[in-house]
């Protein structure tokens, strides 16, 4: 009876991880071995057949493959950069004891909350290659253009398109939270310095920056698993024209697994990526658990 009350007792923490360990299981661990197996596929819902590393081969082979991770490594780059750069910008502005602080900080927010079908349709009537798109109209009535700027159907204007609503919808998260890493710095900190004559560049390189730097590493991470998972603003913005051009690596595996239904490619590029993204993971745990020294 003994034994069977410390089996049970031992047993009961197990048996509050059972629900997720069997979520994880259906939900994740699953579908990662069934798309291992898939890669190895020539898998078209309807029927499959085996050829082993030929989706591997095809993947290496196809140019676009290139021209995609290319541009996920552009947009993930520029992107976290200008989120990182203006949030911490616009923190220090709204730190500022200003008239209308709170109304500016729920102004930068407010893309944050709205979805990004929403907002990268609206980006695509701003961006409206005619006269009669917003920022075509507003450039030529102030004289700074003559004619209208095919913004979505040059490569380098679209890829330029993307990285500014990527940043554009993502800034105000960065900024809220820098603004509150600010806002719990103790201001006798600032006052000692004020003391010793200190400038303001000084302040910030001896203090500011050193006591945000955990918030800086942990929002630079965050930015950079958004960053390479950069989908909505390529596949409705642009679609991935003109010709590939602005393809990311998630819209080419969504376009070959449910356009062309090409699972075994899609699935095999995938886990190409694998080591990339494990590494990637690694950067940002160490960058998370970094302990720092003031």
């Amino acid at each position: 009876m003994v034994k069977v009350q410390r089996l049970l007792r031992e047993a009961t923490p197990y048996l509050y991880l059972l629900p997720a360990l069997i979520f994880f299981g259906v939900f994740v661990l699953f579908p990662i071995l069934w798309s291992f197996r898939l890669s190895f596929f020539d898998w078209r819902v309807v029927s499959e057949r085996f050829v082993g590393l030929q989706k591997y081969a095809e993947v290496l082979q196809d140019s676009i493959f290139y021209v995609a991770l290319g541009n996920t490594l552009l947009y993930a780059a520029t992107s976290v950069a200008g989120q990182v750069f203006l949030g911490l910008f616009f923190a220090f502005l709204l730190n500022q004891n200003i008239r209308g602080r709170a109304l500016f900080r729920l102004t930068y927010y407010i893309p944050v909350i709205t979805s990004w079908a929403i907002v990268t349709v609206l980006w695509t009537m701003l961006l409206n290659p005619t006269r009669y798109g917003i920022v075509n109209y507003g450039l030529m009535s102030l004289g700074v253009i003559d004619a209208p700027i095919h913004w979505l159907t040059e490569a380098w204007l679209a890829r330029l398109s993307v990285i500014l609503l990527s940043i554009w919808k993502g800034v105000g998260w960065a900024t809220v939270m820098f603004l509150g890493a600010l806002q719990a710095i103790p201001q006798r900190v600032y006052e000692a310095a004020d003391l010793d004559n200190a400038s303001t560049w000084r302040k910030f390189r001896f203090i500011t920056l050193p006591l945000m730097s955990p918030v800086v590493a942990i929002v630079t991470a965050q930015l950079i698993v958004g960053g390479f998972n950069i989908f909505p603003q390529v596949y409705i913005l642009t679609g991935g024209g003109p010709v590939h051009s602005t393809e990311s690596l998630i819209t080419w595996q969504f376009l070959n697994a449910f356009t062309k239904l090409d699972f075994g490619y899609a699935t095999a590029m995938g886990f190409l990526l694998l080591p990339f993204i494990l590494a990637i993971t690694l950067l940002q745990i160490r960058l998370v658990r970094r302990e720092f020294e003031y």
